[in-house]
């Protein structure tokens, strides 16, 4: 029993001796694991480090290159602009230099002009002194030889002359007045009535008519309408006159005012494109026309202030500028008669160191007021004038514009200096056609006058001012009241204008009935 317990304590000491050796030796050989692992991660984490600082290193530098590449292209953009700065400022020195130079050279000839003026003033005072020592020295010798003084002389020589001319002008009156006698006083009424209104007819036809070609003669018809309807639709929308004739694929427009005639043609033509001709359709195209005939005006005006340089012009001057293209001034296309003016008023301008472009300004807007429709019968300087207030001109170009036909008014240079661009522009060779002036105005005035009669809403004369066609509004006119309104406007034109002929008034008084299906 001893013996048992003594080898169970020996074999429980030998277990504990092996199990403590064994412990010890796995402590161990975990612990040299453990440092190895450590020292190689501090050597890694060394080396991760040294790359982690070679790249922060590499990548300040290459910030440091770009910022310094950045910098150096601002100094040498700086440099660039510094550069051409001062090239700008030495060549506006030189040009500044250069005008001062011609300055001087101008100044020192007009001293020497003026000079040479004063020189020449002179000669011609003495010359004119000599020159009446010389006369009155001649009249002395013709009084002494004559017997007779000057004013004798010259009452002796006007009693003569005009005893001859009392005496040719009473042969040539009897002689008139016996060739009269011999014709009877309605058939030479008749004769000269007729002559005048053809010879008025063929004036205007040159600049008051225009062709359209036809696809066929068969659309004269269509034009026509049946009954006249669609023609006197036309005519009575447009004012314009159209003329179907025997002329193949032809109708003529026949209007004194450019700008209505030109409404027509463009009507005429898209209704032929169209095919559509009745009179609903007649007005709604002359409706677009008129729209489309403002777009253009507007172009044309833009592009005359365009071309002059002038800025700051307000849309309605502008559309007004363009509409001149469609008025004349003595036969002169009134659009470019303004662009002439005003480039002849800028040359005259710098000549004399002014400012060229208000006179051109002032020259381009001195014929607006012609663009307003009834300006012709006023005084169409007036009337641009307040157009131009109206929409904030400056007031030079105001005064010029009411001044330039004016050749009196020496207070306004501008004005003056505008009265003489116009006439240097209207007296060239060929410009002038003073009977197409007077017939426009005079057509002009006919339609101005049935228009201010109460109840009228348009008025037209056509046929060469043969016949005015008053179209009155329905409400206020009545069927009985028309023949009392042509008589007046019959009577008015008698006594108010002069004219050729006899003229024809036609008043028009038409009722519509709108509904509309909804």
């Amino acid at each position: 029993m001893l013996l048992t317990i003594i080898i169970a304590v020996v074999a429980a000491a030998a277990a504990f001796g092996v199990g403590w050796w064994l412990a010890t030796s796995v402590s161990r050989s975990r612990y040299q694991i453990l440092t190895k692992s450590t020292d190689e991660i501090l050597a890694e984490a060394r080396e991760e480090g040294e790359i982690l600082k070679k790249e922060k290193a590499l990548e300040a530098k290459d910030e440091w290159y770009r910022q310094k590449e950045k910098y150096e292209a601002q100094a040498h953009k700086k440099k660039s602009d510094l550069i051409k700065q001062e090239q700008q400022l030495k060549e506006a020195e030189t040009a500044v230099i250069a005008r001062r130079d011609s300055l001087k050279t101008r100044e020192h000839e007009l001293d020497l002009r003026k000079k040479n003026l004063a020189q020449k003033e002179s000669t011609i005072e003495n010359k004119l002194a000599e020159i009446e020592k010389l006369i009155k020295r001649e009249n002395e010798t013709l009084e002494r030889i004559a017997g007779l003084t000057e004013a004798e002389a010259r009452q002796k020589l006007f009693d003569n002359l005009k005893e001859e001319v009392e005496k040719e002008s009473a042969t040539t009156f009897n002689e008139i007045k016996e060739h009269a006698k011999l014709h009877a006083y309605q058939e030479s009424r008749r004769i000269l009535v007729s002559s005048i209104q053809r010879t008025a007819v063929e004036l205007a036809r040159e600049t008051t008519v225009t062709e359209v070609n036809l696809p066929s003669d068969d659309i004269k018809g269509r034009i026509i309408g049946r009954d006249g309807r669609n023609i006197r639709a036309f005519e009575n929308v447009t004012g314009v006159e159209v003329i179907v004739d025997d002329t193949p694929l032809k109708v003529t427009l026949s209007a004194f005012d450019p700008y209505r005639r030109e409404i027509a043609r463009l009507t005429l033509e898209k209704l032929l494109a169209d095919g559509r001709i009745h009179p609903a359709r007649i007005e709604e195209v002359v409706e677009k026309v008129r729209e489309e005939m403002s777009e253009y005006a507007m172009e044309l005006g833009n592009q005359a202030v365009v071309d002059l340089g002038i800025h700051g012009v307000h849309s309605e001057i502008v559309q007004l500028i363009g509409k001149l293209h469609f008025r004349n001034v003595l036969g002169q296309n009134a659009l470019k008669h303004s662009l002439e003016v005003a480039n002849l008023a800028g040359l005259l301008a710098s000549e004399l160191d002014l400012d060229a472009r208000l006179l051109k300004r002032a020259g381009l807007l001195h014929d607006v007021g012609l663009a307003v429709r009834g300006a012709m019968e006023q005084d169409h300087a007036e009337v641009g004038a307040d157009i131009a207030r109206k929409y904030k001109e400056p007031e030079a170009v105001v005064s010029a514009i009411r001044t330039h036909d004016n050749r009196e008014n020496d207070n306004d240079i501008s004005g003056q200096l505008i009265y003489i661009a116009d006439q240097i522009s209207q007296s060239r060779p060929g410009v002038r056609s003073e009977d197409l002036g007077r017939y426009v105005q005079r057509l002009s005035s006919i339609e101005a006058i049935a228009c201010e009669m109460p109840g009228v809403e348009k008025a037209f004369a056509i046929q060469a001012g043969r016949e005015v066609r008053v179209i009155v509004q329905h409400g206020e006119v009545p069927d009985e009241k028309l023949q009392s309104l042509a008589d007046e406007i019959a009577e008015r034109i008698q006594r108010e204008l002069r004219y050729p002929g006899q003229i024809k008034i036609t008043v028009i008084r038409e009722f519509r009935a709108i509904d509309m299906a909804k």
